[in-house]
């Protein structure tokens, strides 16, 4: 299994990770195939957020990280 079908246990694997060991920095992966995916992983405490499935079944790896870049802008929750 990869990609979205794998979301819900990268976001329970990055619960588990930030209650258990709250001071290290953790790259959350797993299931991030979006801008959604990348915001809820932000939300859920994640320092950094990879994606490879997306990447890997891309044909165009520049045009696939700009549009998840995209979609994660319309996605922010930005506190003001």
């Amino acid at each position: 299994m990869s990609g979205p079908a794998t979301k819900l246990e990268g976001r329970e694997q990055l619960k588990f990770w930030k209650q258990h060991y709250p001071d290290i920095d953790i790259v959350s992966t797993l299931g991030v195939f979006d801008g959604e995916e990348l915001e809820a992983r932000r939300q859920l405490g994640a320092n950094a957020v990879g994606g490879v499935s997306f990447l890997w079944e891309s044909n165009n790896w520049k045009a696939a990280v700009t549009k998840i870049l995209s979609d994660w802008v319309e996605h922010l929750e930005i506190d003001n």
